[in-house]
């Protein structure tokens, strides 16, 4: 499954998406009032973080 994950570049296009989002959510933060996006941000780094460490347990 791993070898499939990788010559598919399945993990290179998550992460492109991650950031594509990643820098959308960034982009708003300024105008956000409801939410604090320094949070969010700073929790989908974390999150991100979790993932790649994970790579191959899962």
């Amino acid at each position: 499954m791993t070898e499939q994950i990788r010559s598919h570049d399945i993990e290179d296009r998550f992460i492109n998406e991650w950031e594509r989002r990643y820098e959308a959510v960034r982009e708003r933060q300024e105008r956000a009032d409801s939410v604090d996006l320094d949070s969010f941000v700073d929790g989908m780094r974390t999150v991100l973080a979790y993932q790649l460490a994970a790579r191959g347990r899962k």
